[in-house]
């Protein structure tokens, strides 16, 4: 093995082998992006203690296939590699992270020692050769997927971009260094939102704006942006839960969009990601077990009736044994929640039914479904969380004539009101299938990109917020424009 290989791990295990954790304050300001304050920074670094490197497996494996070459220094200084990659993490802020977790600090210190200007320590460019390559892995998994463990906030991790090892990060570099610049501008999200954001993050740093709440808000919602590969099928369906909308693309570009109704604080709309595989025209509706005890069992205590009103049968039993049963036989008052939950009760096809005319099959574990609806008063509501989970939609026979128009057999909106016209249930399958995304975006962009600050419907901007507090105390903005204030144990 070479020197190089062997002056690289002692320099990695001499300087940080001890527990990550140190207490400090640092102040980056406006001026960061142009001129560092690099004699700041080094106090900062004096102060703390010594912190660990991470993937130092993987990391050692990239030096040996480089026959222990450096990659951020040439002739001792950072060549134009290392600088971009250095500026980079400095401005880390950009995406809502923190960048003393990337060894900013520390990086600067070094960059500010006259023995590092003169050249004269090869320890020290060896130093920061072991705190780029670090802070670049780093770096690259927090922006290329959830940072954070999804069931924490009641997500499934399959669902979202989860971050890329620290193998893949650096089998890229090598292809990259010639145009390291560009390269790490494709790490994260491309979406023109998220874009939007990191322009809405420098104007309240270098504004002096005291807007706290807006940048918790930004940073929550970048961090989700990035849980969405860049890389989406040419047709798709959005809902955004809380702004109640939902968009069908195509080829990168909206093709119809119309408002929804979604679950209410009580019964949530849980954000996750799957696909459309048909469509099911009149659709039946077994009645779930938590709206059959808390909506309509307290119904039928008051009014037997109230299942025949609303087009529903009530069945015990299944298959061969299964009885259709009188409601109006059954005394609702007298029964326990076990008894109640031994029937089924089933609403058929028809105008009245909650679903509507059409519904969208799609596999989840949640029972959500995208469905027409019975009441259409709702669309007219500036707040539409009001539904049992599902997504009510305005015009669902608009999505459907998207969903299936690339089944060659179709033959669009007249044999849609054919099938509807029969009253019975029948489900079309897709030749293809359509990705839907429910998403959880607070911030969404309105005409001419203007950023608009949504309701946080379900506190779950609270909930990630104190998820990402955990990770590395993400960057605090202030009157006094600090970019990074931390204080760890």
């Amino acid at each position: 093995m070479s020197l190089l290989i062997s002056k690289l791990r002692y320099s990695g295990s001499f300087l940080y082998k001890k527990k990550r954790g140190y207490r400090f304050l640092v102040c980056f300001f406006a001026c960061v992006l142009l001129n560092l304050n690099l004699g700041m920074l080094a106090l900062a670094y004096a102060q703390e203690q010594e912190r660990p490197l991470y993937n130092q497996t993987a990391i050692n494996t990239h030096y040996m296939q480089r026959d222990g070459e450096p990659f951020w220094i040439t002739g001792r200084k950072l060549n134009q590699a290392g600088q971009d990659i250095w500026r980079a993490l400095a401005q880390s802020w950009e995406h809502g992270l923190n960048p003393k977790t990337y060894y900013v600090q520390e990086i600067a210190y070094l960059l500010s020692l006259p023995a590092y200007k003169d050249g004269a320590d090869l320890d020290i460019s060896l130093r920061l050769e072991m705190l780029l390559i670090s802070g670049y892995v780093l770096y690259a998994q927090d922006l290329s997927g959830m940072r954070i463990n999804a069931e924490a906030i009641g997500l499934d991790a399959k669902d979202w971009l989860q971050p890329m090892s620290a193998y893949e990060a650096l089998s890229m570099l090598p292809h990259n260094r010639d145009n390291m610049k560009d390269f790490l501008k494709t790490l994260g999200p491309q979406t023109a939102t998220y874009q939007r954001l990191k322009q809405e993050m420098r104007k309240i740093i270098f504004s002096k704006q005291n807007a706290e709440n807006k940048f918790r808000q930004i940073i929550v919602n970048m961090e989700r942006l990035r849980w969405i590969s860049n890389a989406k099928p040419k047709r798709f369906v959005v809902v955004n839960i809380p702004s109640e909308r939902l968009w069908a693309v195509d080829d990168g570009k909206p093709r119809f969009t119309m408002p929804v109704a979604v679950g209410s604080a009580k019964r949530q709309t849980v954000p996750f990601v799957t696909e459309i595989y048909g469509v099911r025209f009149n659709p039946s509706w077994t009645v779930p077990e938590t709206i059959k005890k808390e909506d309509i069992w307290p119904q039928l205590r008051e009014n037997p009736n109230y299942l025949s009103g609303k087009g529903m049968e009530l069945i015990r039993g299944a298959g061969a044994e299964a009885v259709t049963l009188d409601p109006t036989s059954i005394d609702w008052r007298d029964i326990d929640e076990s008894q109640l939950m031994a029937f089924n009760m089933v609403q058929i096809p028809g105008d009245h039914h909650l679903l509507g005319r059409i519904r969208f099959l799609m596999s989840n574990a949640y029972g959500i479904y995208l469905h027409d609806t019975n009441d259409k008063s709702v669309f007219s509501r500036y707040e539409r969380a009001v539904s049992s989970g599902c997504v009510r939609m305005s015009d669902p026979k608009k999505l459907a004539l998207f969903i299936l128009e690339g089944n060659q057999d179709w033959r669009g909106k007249e044999e849609l009101e054919t099938i509807l016209s029969t009253n019975k249930t029948k489900d079309v399958y897709t030749n293809v299938r359509v990705t839907v995304y429910l998403l959880y975006y607070t911030l969404w962009l309105g005409p001419k990109h203007l950023i608009i600050y949504g309701r946080d419907i379900y506190g779950r901007d609270v909930r990630l917020w104190e998820e990402l507090k955990k990770l590395d105390e993400i960057p605090q903005s202030g009157d006094n424009v600090i970019i990074l204030s931390t204080s760890l144990e």
